[in-house]
């Protein structure tokens, strides 16, 4: 027979072995986010430049335009790509995900919008993208704040714009 301390040892190898499958899927939801968190700083960096390119010099409107669609619109529907394929592993964090894949969707779209509507001169569909970016941005400050919600008891946290590294 078994010493006790023996059978202790062994039950706690097992309950170690066995894990939290709950904190499992948040630590491995986290790990996928969290790059993606620090693409969404760089992409709102490089469309913050332009913004302020145009505010200064509006001659060079066609050279904004075309780092608008060699830049930023590429790098939003990659970011967007990147945050359709995470796929979260408890049910909480799959309808909290689906925010965030509409609130970049939506990015994405109203950077293309706003190129286009620039494009043909056409005003009213410039104010629909940017209206459509401001829906993103609260979109996206939402899903920020309940993905937080549920990461932060397992020690986790996403930062809507983290500091570049």
């Amino acid at each position: 027979m078994a010493r006790p301390s023996r059978l202790i040892a062994l039950a706690l190898v097992a309950m170690l072995g066995c894990g939290d499958p709950v904190a499992d899927d948040v630590a491995a939801y986290h790990a996928a986010m969290d790059p993606l968190m620090s693409e969404n700083t760089r992409l709102a960096s490089q469309f913050l430049v332009l913004a302020k390119a145009v505010h200064k010099d509006q001659q060079n409107m066609d050279g904004v335009v075309q780092q608008l669609e060699t830049q930023v619109i590429p790098a939003a529907k990659e970011l967007q790509a990147g945050i359709s394929a995470v796929e979260p592993g408890i049910e909480e964090l799959q309808d909290i995900h689906q925010q965030a894949i509409t609130a970049w969707t939506l990015q994405a779209q109203a950077y293309d919008d706003m190129v286009k509507a620039f494009g043909s001169n056409d005003p009213a569909a410039f104010a629909a993208g940017q209206k459509k970016l401001g829906q993103a941005k609260v979109t996206i400050e939402s899903y920020v704040k309940q993905a937080n919600r549920l990461l932060e008891p397992y020690g986790y946290h996403l930062d809507e714009f983290p500091p570049l590294k």
